[in-house]
């Protein structure tokens, strides 16, 4: 099932991405302006999003305010950022990268504020897969990304424990915790975080949600 979503979700994008180039470059979106000031980034957001983020992606969509590199924020100051947030982007950074990827986040934020993110689940995959009759197909996708291009392949595995041995290593401090898709704020939308699998009549949440503090 899910690769007949992935597939028109693909689709889709091929068909509209000349349009979202040419909003881009000539009909520029505005950036948020948010109460008190307030920064939220949300980094490979593609098209799931809020009218609070600035959007950034290393190709247009439909509400794309920068493209870039995500994990080359210099362009923004140190201490500048309120929250940031990266649903399922963080396993496409190839894993030498991680760490500095997830350094150069923690200086844009500001003292007390948090990086919000998804990744696949590891263990529940192990779930899926066991459930499903250890069926390679039923966890391939989620496991090794879409392989249609390079920003699509699954560089890294995650679980909490690994999450937090690379965030500490990067310079995160503070509190490492998870989070819930239904009682946050800053998530007035669906994204990948809120995936699940349904299997014998089981739910599996797919995705490891966790906040990081600085």
């Amino acid at each position: 099932m899910f690769g007949i979503i992935n597939k028109l979700i693909l689709f889709k994008r091929r068909l509209f991405r000349p349009v979202w180039r040419f909003k881009y470059i000539f009909f520029r979106q505005e950036l948020p302006n948010n109460t008190e000031g307030k920064v939220y980034i949300n980094l490979g957001s593609g098209n799931n999003t809020s009218a609070e983020f600035t959007n950034i992606n290393a190709v247009p969509f439909r509400h794309t305010h920068i493209v870039g590199d995500i994990t080359d924020l210099s362009d923004l100051s140190s201490n500048s950022v309120d929250m940031l947030y990266a649903s399922h982007v963080i396993e496409h950074i190839p894993r030498s990268q991680l760490v500095r990827a997830f350094r150069e986040w923690h200086r844009v934020l500001k003292h007390g504020t948090f990086l919000r993110f998804g990744v696949p689940d590891f263990d529940r995959l192990v779930d899926v897969y066991n459930v499903s009759g250890k069926k390679i197909e039923s966890i391939e996708s989620q496991l090794m990304g879409q392989g249609e291009s390079g920003y699509d392949d699954h560089h890294s595995i995650w679980n909490f424990d690994y999450a937090k041995r690379l965030l500490f290593e990067a310079g995160f401090r503070g509190e490492v915790r998870l989070w819930d898709v239904n009682k946050v704020n800053h998530h007035a939308f669906k994204d990948k975080s809120n995936r699940v699998f349904e299997i014998e009549g089981k739910v599996i949440p797919l995705s490891l949600n966790i906040e990081a503090f600085k």
